[in-house]
């Protein structure tokens, strides 16, 4: 089985991890996996293609132009991956990220393969609706499927879009052999403030919970430092609420954060304001990793268990932040959920359950249309 890989920019960024995780696991099946990726990408941190087969491709461009990108890319896979005398050019495409679920139908479209749409958060319902419609009109509304990175975006998602073949595949992440060690007495702590930006007001709460801390009062003061994502805050203004503050010399901006994965599981905990129902493995990775994880209750994330998975704050205000990151950032640390997060996601979040789950979609479609999917003599052009 030939199995086109297909991120946007923004989701090879921040789940590079999660993409090289899958490849692997379907390697080990013997998934031929041709991995698309955008011309002029690069990663210091983190090569593409190891375990398949890399093409570039054209990521932008006006609408009328994608035909003619999928037609190149069609013909730059038949180049460095010509398929086999009984083999199609791909039996699947399964697109990660919304910026590349157009192009993805108009190759599923071309070939007359199955087109596979990676959902990881409830905003993605119009375009969803958008892209299944332009293979529904192709006369391919039985080959499209949508895979829901957790269980708890079906219901939104079948809602938005009914009669769409919706099915779980929960997100999942490795279990390190050990955990992080807590904070020594006196140490810097650190905290990694997570979150989009889409949310101005949840941020500026969490923030100046954390800023709370560093002032001196009834409670002995502590030595902090805040990591936020560039994006995050020019979106919502972080900077300037940091200088109002008096936090800039404790905040650092840092470009694709989520990305830089290695960095971010050293802090000291993992701060989620907003309540978006987007689903990311950093959260899983931080909870293998014992990091401790202060959230807001979000009824989307099954990975959000108060008392379980995670501190969560009552209220979305600075003094309930302030009262739920106190002990774990302060100056005797407690982590009482480090040990049953770890214990949650090895029971429910395992790399090894989601790779099982996609290939069971894999299989049953893929092999589904098996007979009548196929290039076609002007699926290139």
């Amino acid at each position: 089985m030939r199995v086109l890989v297909l991120p946007d920019r923004s989701f090879l960024r921040r789940e590079r991890k999660l993409l090289s995780r899958l490849e692997i696991g379907l390697a080990d099946e013997g998934v031929r996996v041709l991995h698309a990726v955008p011309h002029g990408w690069s990663s210091e941190s983190e090569a593409v293609g190891v375990y398949s087969t890399p093409i570039g491709y054209n990521d932008t461009g006006l609408p009328w132009t994608e035909g003619l990108r999928a037609g190149v890319l069609i013909r730059s896979i038949l180049s460095a991956a010509p398929p086999g005398p009984d083999e199609r050019v791909f039996d699947l495409v399964h697109a990660f990220g919304e910026q590349s679920w157009p192009l993805a139908a108009e190759l599923a479209v071309r070939t007359g393969t199955v087109l596979v749409l990676e959902a990881w958060r409830p905003s993605c319902g119009r375009l969803l609706l958008r892209t299944l419609g332009r293979v529904k009109s192709s006369g391919g509304a039985d080959r499209a499927v949508v895979i829901a990175a957790d269980d708890r975006l079906v219901q939104p998602l079948a809602r938005v879009a009914p009669g769409a073949t919706i099915v779980p595949a929960p997100w999942g992440v490795h279990l390190p052999e050990s955990i992080n060690p807590p904070p020594r007495p006196g140490q810097t702590r650190s905290a990694v403030l997570l979150a989009s930006g889409a949310q101005a007001s949840a941020v500026h709460a969490a923030f100046a919970g954390l800023a709370a801390l560093t002032e001196h009062g009834a409670e002995p003061a502590v030595d902090l430092m805040v990591f936020a994502d560039a994006d995050c805050a020019s979106r919502c203004g972080l900077w300037k609420l940091a200088r109002t503050l008096d936090m800039h010399r404790r905040l650092s901006i840092i470009a694709e954060l989520e990305g830089k994965r290695e960095l971010v599981l050293q802090a000291d905990a993992l701060v989620l304001p907003e309540t978006l129902g987007e689903q990311r493995t950093l959260v899983l990775d931080a909870m293998a990793h014992g990091m401790p994880v202060v959230a807001a209750p979000d009824p989307g994330l099954s990975a959000i268990v108060p008392a379980t998975t995670c501190a969560t704050v009552a209220r979305p205000t600075a003094d309930a932040w302030a009262g739920a990151l106190r002990p774990v950032l302060g100056a005797a640390p407690q982590a009482p959920f480090a040990a049953s997060a770890r214990q949650w996601v090895g029971a429910n979040r395992l790399a090894s359950a989601q790779v099982a789950a996609v290939l069971r979609v894999y299989q049953t479609w893929g092999r589904r249309f098996a007979a009548r999917a196929g290039v076609g003599s002007g699926a290139a052009s």
